[in-house]
């Protein structure tokens, strides 16, 4: 006959079977020796059968009894470590922390401060996830990341942005090879660019809507050879002539610092990409997330 056995009676059937001895067992368990008594009748009624023998006035466990100890002893061994666990969780942040970030942040920007995080919280598992900055941000309201760190592109109204305190926006740059008409220039603004053939960052990037907001500003049609993502592609395209560039600073010294490729400011209006940490407006946060935000702010 099924019944509910709960941990108060196996607490006091392991305490006695250790013991064989009720008397003992009530003094550990601070309780009276009737109430042990009781409880293990109640345990052996539900049962059917006995848990002790009680021959010439000697305490010992029947074959049920040693049988039912074996499952006792390991569920008080793992109520005591559940127990632990969760005092190690309140006294310990724990958890998961998911970023989504460029590959570029990835590498330049958030590596020194997720090394930073881990030493301080090791028991916060760091999952970095990389795609363009709009994925990247987008993909904070659907789950797949807790914050993204991005180059700045139109948000959903539902996504709350802050910029980057380490680096709160990056300088656009004209990448051309040596040997091309402005790789001797000191700058260039937004209008040298009038009919130059340009290998463009893919349409998620933030690099694409800012150079794309630039020249819809001065009403130029940039003249788009090949959309690309990958930034050593790119820099690969570039050295074999198919085209000019505009990369962010940090992915020009990061990525193609040692090709050889020329990287022109924008002068009169300089170009910039902003950099933001973005999270969803309405959401409550994890511990791991408001830990990741103290440190990228406050300390």
């Amino acid at each position: 006959m099924r019944f509910d056995l709960n941990l108060k009676q196996l607490k006091i059937f392991y305490y006695a079977a250790r013991h064989l001895n009720f008397r003992r067992a009530a003094e550990e368990l601070f309780v009276s020796q009737p109430a042990v008594s009781m409880q293990i009748q109640s345990l052996e009624e539900a049962f059917g059968t006995p848990l002790f023998s009680r021959a010439k006035k000697k305490l010992a466990l029947t074959d049920a009894g040693r049988l039912l100890f074996t499952y006792a002893e390991r569920i008080m061994h793992l109520a005591v470590e559940a127990e632990q666990a969760i005092e190690g969780v309140k006294s310990t942040p724990q958890g998961v922390l998911r970023i989504g970030t460029t590959p570029i942040f990835a590498k330049s920007l958030l590596t020194l401060g997720l090394m930073r995080f881990h030493e301080r919280y090791p028991k916060i598992r760091i999952e970095v996830n990389q795609g363009s900055s709009e994925k990247m941000s987008s993909g904070i309201l659907y789950g797949e990341n807790d914050l993204a760190v991005v180059g700045r592109v139109p948000y959903d109204e539902r996504i709350l942005s802050r910029p980057f305190p380490e680096l709160p926006e990056d300088e656009l740059l004209l990448v051309v090879p040596q040997g091309h008409k402005l790789a001797l220039s000191s700058m260039v603004n937004i209008r040298d660019l009038e009919g130059v053939p340009l290998i463009m960052r893919e349409r998620g990037s933030a690099t694409y809507h800012a150079l794309k907001n630039s020249f819809d500003k001065v009403g130029v049609k940039p003249t788009v050879a090949i959309e690309a993502s990958e930034i050593t592609f790119i820099g690969d395209l570039v050295e074999r002539g198919y085209g000019a560039a505009v990369l962010g600073r940090v992915a020009f010294e990061n990525e193609l610092g040692r090709a050889p490729l020329v990287g022109i400011p924008f002068g009169e209006e300089p170009l910039k990409m902003k950099i933001d940490v973005v999270l969803p407006k309405e959401d409550s946060r994890s511990e791991a997330v408001e830990k990741f935000l103290t440190l990228l702010f406050e300390d």
